[in-house]
């Protein structure tokens, strides 16, 4: 176990290869170092996508944004947005969603039909004013290089360019400064628009990134790596260029690359068991984490080895007609996203991550328009729960307890050691601590002993308990926790989230 990792995880005892069974009580300690805190947390980490059809997903209505969309967005704590996609980035033409709407040109949805361009660039400044959200852009990597750096003008340039003044004559004087932009939208994926070999996907991602840093030397472009497939030992016989393609890519271009952008899905392919399929999905952090060993490997060889990592999209993938809606709209979902969010965390180099999506699109949106108001699906108060970390620095945790075994399926590799709870933390400016934790099983309560060092003050706790992963909503609560002690003890219902801050008190560490 590397000593990154182990500021994650630590040392995890082997209570067994399995689950434990009905009649034992589970038990698990979570031991937090405070003194040796690392890495920052920034509250940007915590992000989400939003395409542009469909009204941009329909945060745009006939009467401005829908109801309650922005006081959904601030207290969901999503910092960052992605746009225009997805798929839908590979095709999309940026110059038709600007300027007057009775004007636009439509534009052509993944289906390859006509779609009004109702939500387009003026649109997404506005919402990422209002909101406070930072964009990163996903550029067409067919457009051609010209119209990347028009887009780039059109954000970030001054009103003295040409098209920094079309902006300024669209509504939008000042400029968005968008810091993020990455070369398309998996183009290492054969059933992409924007598909090409890695060679030449490296070769036009140079000439992109010469054109844009033309425009705003202060901008990020980013390379399009694959995360999700490296441990499917399936993938060679499917698409045979899978396996090198991301180190074909920083061959020829890593040097140049300011950050890398991968996404993780799992676990793509049909269990008919929920119990195990459940423990399938909850082991897919665990895969997120070697596989970016394996990018960052590939980093420290081809291009700078601290090159940033954005996790530019996240979420569940089932087998095709596997009840993806069922369980992707669940709080199974919501369970995910916070193991992945933890390991996220624990990798310095990952500085963004954003959930797919933010809302409808299926059943993929945190949110889900219901008539005149927004609801919130499981995912959107899990990764809220786990934005409380932020700002912070990560602090190293030593997890004891139970774990259990997978089999290797999908993109998921064999394991026969992932931990039913999981645990991460971050020491804030004032000494206090922010901890989190998750409960994996889908069927047991877990008895969980926190330790964080001598002199910590009063701690307070948030619950949210699913009660089973095809819940619709957590149940929320604020479990008592004992007052000025060095161990401080609380149940995690199966399938449960819990948020603990515990007080600097006298001595602790800051």
């Amino acid at each position: 176990m590397t000593t990154r990792r182990a500021l994650f995880a630590g040392m995890i005892a082997t209570a067994g290869l399995a689950m434990l069974p009905a009649e034992a009580a589970e038990t698990a300690e979570v031991v937090i170092d405070p003194q040796h805190p690392g890495h920052p947390i920034d509250p940007r980490f915590f992000g989400s996508n939003l395409q542009w059809e469909k009204d941009g997903d329909g945060a745009r209505t006939p009467h401005g944004w829908a109801p309650g969309l922005l006081d959904q967005l601030r207290a969901s704590r999503v910092a960052s947005l992605r746009f225009p996609g997805g798929d839908l980035a590979n095709t999309y033409r940026w110059k038709h969603g600007i300027g007057m709407h009775d004007k636009r040109i439509a534009g052509l949805n993944y289906g390859g039909k006509s779609e009004a361009s109702s939500f387009g660039t003026d649109e997404f400044i506005a919402l990422c004013r209002q909101a406070q959200l930072e964009p990163v852009i996903t550029v067409n990597p067919t457009a051609g290089a010209d119209e990347a750096a028009d887009w780039v003008e059109y954000l970030n340039g001054g009103v003295s360019t040409t098209w920094g003044a079309r902006r300024a004559a669209n509504g939008s004087a000042q400029p968005l400064n968008a810091p993020w932009w990455e070369v398309g939208n998996e183009t290492f994926n054969p059933k992409q628009p924007g598909f090409a070999g890695a060679e030449d996907y490296a070769r036009r991602f140079l000439a992109y990134r010469r054109a844009m840093k033309a425009r705003d030397p202060n901008i990020r472009v980013g390379l399009v790596l694959e995360g999700t497939f490296l441990q499917a030992a399936w993938m060679a016989s499917v698409y045979p260029h899978m396996p090198t393609w991301n180190e074909a890519v920083l061959k020829v271009a890593g040097s140049e690359a300011d950050f890398v952008s991968v996404h993780f899905y799992t676990p793509h392919d049909k269990v008919w068991r929920d119990a195990e399929l459940h423990r399938i999905v909850m082991s897919g952090s665990s895969v997120l984490s070697t596989n970016l060993d394996a990018i960052r490997a590939l980093l420290k060889r081809h291009a700078r080895p601290d090159t940033p990592i954005l996790l530019s999209e996240y979420g569940l993938a089932f087998a095709d007609k596997f009840r993806p809606s069922d369980r992707i709209a669940s709080t199974e979902s919501g369970l995910f996203a916070a193991s992945l969010l933890l390991h996220a965390m624990a990798e310095p180099q990952v500085v963004r991550t954003h959930h797919w999506s933010l809302l409808n699109n299926s059943a993929y949106g945190s949110l889900v328009s219901e008539g005149d108001t927004l609801k919130r699906r499981p995912v959107f108060d899990a990764i809220a729960a786990m934005a409380t970390l932020a700002p912070g620095r990560w602090l190293p945790v030593r997890i004891t307890g139970p774990v259990y075994e997978v089999r290797a399926i999908g993109n998921i590799a064999a394991s026969s050691n992932v931990p039913v709870v999981e645990a991460g933390a971050t020491l804030q400016a004032d000494g206090s601590m922010r901890v989190a934790l998750v409960n994996r099983s889908p069927d047991k309560t877990v008895r969980v002993a926190l330790r964080a060092g001598a002199g910590r003050g009063n701690a307070s706790a948030q619950l949210l308990a699913g009660g089973e992963v095809a819940a619709e909503a957590w149940r929320a609560s604020k479990p008592v926790l004992p007052v000025n002690t060095d161990r401080w003890e609380l149940e995690l219902p199966a399938a449960s989230i819990a948020t603990v801050t515990l007080a600097a008190g006298k001595g602790a560490a800051r």
